[in-house]
């Protein structure tokens, strides 16, 4: 199976300034768990995944394998894709 097979199509992004909502939004509508992330330039930067627009609003477990800071962000949420996206992105080719 490659990835090309699997993907959907057409490939719907965001931006880093993108709200959260806004993100959240367009994962559900489309039943998908995760968009890239790109710049103004359309270059890739990040991607954000229905577990990173989550995270922080369950409280922190001091037992689970993933370290966060416990009290992290749970007075303060996150306002846009940038605040929770993953930068380290591995990406493979479609062919």
């Amino acid at each position: 199976m490659r990835a090309l097979e699997i993907m959907s199509r057409p490939v719907i992004t965001v931006h880093p300034w993108t709200p959260i909502r806004e993100a959240a939004a367009a994962m559900t509508e489309r039943a998908i768990t995760a968009l890239p992330v790109v710049d103004a330039e359309d270059r890739l930067v990040g991607i954000v995944s229905e577990g990173d627009l989550i995270w922080h609003r369950v409280p922190a477990d001091p037992d689970a394998h993933l370290a966060r800071p416990v009290d992290a962000g749970l007075d303060d949420p996150p306002g846009t894709v940038a605040d929770v996206m993953t930068t380290a992105v591995v990406t493979m080719p479609t062919s």
